[in-house]
């Protein structure tokens, strides 16, 4: 299977790639085939409603740095306005075609409604970070030891964050799903903070030829320090340490999950990931998830392998809300 390339016939890399592979490879590789087909997957319930949740809280942070008195205000009208049918799909795939267990309209309205306004107050009260950027879009070239690739993704918050270790450049992403185990190692930080060390990565500060910036480069290298690599003219400077944030808002509440910091060992292991990767790709080997839970709202589940999907059980308990 073709991979996407960049004019220099770079592979391109997508983080959201990555993530949708090492969820389950059959499923990327079935929801590719069905898209370059022209067939629109199946929209959950659970994926549309982070979708609207996540463009709200774009409005709000917006209207709130810009000093907006009814930013809140704004943000929450924004968020009932597409969670409906009608507008739905101005802003993502549209309305959901498939209702995860325990799921409703309404129930789901008033979720949202209050996890927002939760991550709302957070930011207001948020006193230990500096934000530098939303929905921050990068294309940097990265080296994986056989070959040059182009790493691409989007980072939901970029902030300056200070903690008793010291200053961090952090990587935040909001999520309403369930939170993951073991964050320290999740690929996705990785993948921002590696990104976020190249100058390429930062390029469109320097466009926008802001005071603000300059004058943050400039109070970094009068404490010797920079934000990315390749600091010319600066003299030798220590680039600031990457760390991650995941910001959760689920189950009407709000919750802030540090990722850890990312090393050498964190960039190592990437490489090492996106050359099995790249390998599987070109090969096109997609073996399916070993997890059967993945299964469960799976649309292409009847046509991977030969096995079935058992259904839950009374015992499983499974009785999550996005």
């Amino acid at each position: 299977m073709n991979l996407p390339e960049d004019a220099e016939s770079r592979a391109i890399v997508r983080q959201s790639d990555l993530g949708s592979y090492g969820y389950c490879p059959a499923k990327a590789h079935y929801e590719r085939s069905a898209r370059d087909a022209g067939y629109q997957p199946k929209r959950l319930s659970a994926t549309i409603l982070g979708s609207v949740k996540h463009y709200a809280l774009q409005v709000f942070q917006q209207l709130y740095h810009e000093g907006r008195e009814d930013a809140q205000a704004v943000a929450l009208a924004t968020f009932e306005h597409y969670w409906s049918p009608e507008h739905c799909g101005e802003i993502c795939e549209g309305f959901p075609t498939e209702w995860m267990r325990g799921h409703t309209y309404e129930g789901c309205r008033q979720e949202g409604l209050a996890s927002l306004t939760a991550a709302f107050a957070w930011i207001g009260k948020e006193r230990s970070s500096w934000l530098l950027g939303v929905e921050h879009t990068f294309n940097v070239p990265f080296d994986i030891g056989t070959e040059g690739v182009l790493l691409h993704g989007t980072v939901d918050r970029l902030t300056l964050r200070k903690m008793p270790q010291g200053l961090f450049v952090c990587l935040e992403d909001w999520k309403s799903g369930k939170v993951a185990q073991n964050l320290s190692l999740s690929l996705q930080w990785t993948v921002y903070a590696v990104a976020s060390l190249s100058m390429d990565f930062w390029l469109s500060f320097y466009a926008g030829n802001t005071n603000g910036f300059d004058n943050l480069l400039t109070d970094l290298a009068g404490r010797g320090q920079a934000l990315h690599q390749g600091a010319d003219g600066l003299g030798p400077l220590e680039v600031l340490p990457r760390r991650g944030r995941l910001l959760s808002v689920r189950d009407g509440a709000f919750g802030a999950h540090d990722c850890g910091i990312r090393t050498e060992a964190h960039y190592e292991r990437l490489r090492f990931h996106i050359r099995e990767y790249l390998k599987a790709r070109r090969a096109d080997v997609n073996p399916p998830t070993t997890d059967c839970s993945k299964c469960l709202y799976c649309e292409y589940s009847d046509i991977c392998g030969q096995a079935p999907v058992p259904e839950l059980q009374d015992t499983d308990q499974n009785n999550w809300r996005a």
